[in-house]
């Protein structure tokens, strides 16, 4: 079965309609700064929601470190690399300073190259190369990723759509980001279905032309986290609580593994089960608006494809649960009258059917990029009426556990262990 690259591609079809809104090209030097608790730990990466390159609100950033593989002195760190829990395999776009790294295909081919679709019609098409990635302390070693854009295919992309560029101030299609983090609950970009087949992702290439290829599961592009020689089961994403106004600027921390050290326990979490037969989806049903503004709940019924997911800048869900769209942003976010928010109680479940209460605010989205932050804890988008994409405004405030397929944590009680795919928060 196909793995969900869904995070970054909705943020793209959706998020980038306010790139020059989304914070409203407010000033940096204005606006609050929230700094999140520091979390000690050899398994702790620092991650930052600000302006980054192109302004666009709610977009979670990291450096990533990639070395020649076996080296510890050829290295190249990159920053503003969007952190995508939603997706798996570390996509950069290509610089002359990671060329000069010397990265090589992965075994048994001479050449690879990977195509991946956008929602908005654009594609990224790039030469997947093996690499040591650095995370905060935490290595991986032999990581297969892509290069976006990489200079040395010659061959023309057989990817459809509009190309990802790499000029970020004026093309609508660019990535806005140095690249995508995509670290979400699965081990590879494309499992059992690039291994037993050609779909459009894989390609062997010659200097004029290229073939679909299939690509065993070890070559495709990887999640690192499963290749650290410990903490390597799980994430933990750990923001700190914004108030409704928003921030111009939020740090917290990606914590890695999941019941391995002491800054990475289950707690009292409430643990919702998922797997890749209902492709790692939970269920919302949204239960009460108040005031109504703008709101219809009734007869919504349950949204089953649901999913918590930093890649995507904001919380989106149906207009069967939300009518009112703004007339600024082309309708893809919500509108309800200004200062006059509307807070909405919803139950969040997965396949092991334990219910998890939370509440969300819907405020002004209008209102909110017109100010000078760019974390907005209450914007709200326009989506499906079958699934709730629980974007990053999900996250503020809260340590939310992600277990990755197959791997299992230990509770904390007794000697009671989950095997992941899971949330849990």
């Amino acid at each position: 079965m196909h793995r969900p690259l869904r995070a970054f591609l909705l943020l793209l079809l959706l998020g980038l309609l306010n790139a020059c809104g989304g914070g409203g090209g407010g000033s940096s030097s204005t606006g609050v700064v929230v700094t999140g608790t520091p979390i000690q730990g050899s398994n702790v990466l620092p991650v930052v929601v600000d302006a980054g390159l192109s302004t666009i609100a709610n977009r979670l950033y990291a450096s990533v470190t990639l070395c020649a593989p076996g080296s510890s002195s050829n290295c190249v760190t990159v920053d503003n690399m969007l952190v995508d829990t939603g997706s798996v395999g570390l996509r950069l776009i290509s610089t002359t300073a990671l060329s000069n790294l010397g990265l090589a295909p992965p075994n048994g081919f001479s050449s690879l190259e990977n195509c991946v679709h956008f929602l908005d019609n654009s594609s990224a098409w790039g030469s997947v190369k093996v690499a040591d990635v650095k995370l905060g302390n935490m290595v991986a070693p032999n990581v297969p990723l892509q290069l976006i854009n990489d200079p040395s295919v010659t061959a023309t992309s057989p990817c459809s759509g509009t190309a990802i560029q790499t000029n970020v101030s004026n093309n609508s299609h660019a990535l806005n980001a140095n690249g995508i983090l995509g670290i979400g609950m699965y081990t590879e970009d494309c499992g059992s279905t690039c291994a037993s087949g050609t779909n459009g992702t894989y390609y062997t290439c010659t200097s004029n032309s290229c073939t679909g290829t299939r690509v065993a599961t070890s070559a495709q592009l990887q999640n690192p986290i499963p290749h650290f020689a410990s903490d390597n089961n799980g994430l933990v994403v750990v923001l700190p609580s914004v108030s409704g106004a928003g921030a111009v600027s939020v740090s917290g921390s990606i914590l890695f593994g999941i019941g391995t050290q002491s800054n990475n326990q289950l707690g009292n979490s409430t643990l919702l089960q998922t797997s890749l037969a209902n492709s790692y989806n939970i269920n919302t049903s949204v239960t009460a608006a108040n005031p109504s503004n703008g709101a219809n709940i009734s007869g919504l019924g349950n949204m089953n494809g649901s999913f918590l997911d930093t890649g995507s800048n904001s919380l989106y869900f149906g207009t069967a649960v939300m009518s009112t769209t703004c007339s600024r942003s082309t309708g893809s976010f919500y509108c309800p009258p200004s200062g006059a928010p509307v807070t909405f109680s919803a139950v969040l479940s997965g396949s092991n059917g334990l219910p998890a209460n939370v509440s969300y605010v819907a405020s002004n989205s209008d209102d909110q990029f017109n100010g000078p932050n760019f974390a907005l804890p209450q914007l709200t988008g326009n989506g499906s009426n079958s699934s709730f994409d629980w974007g990053l405004p999900f996250f503020f405030g809260r340590s939310v556990f992600i277990g990755i397929d197959g791997m299992s944590a230990n509770t904390g009680v007794g000697n009671a262990t989950v095997t992941g795919p899971y949330y849990a928060f």
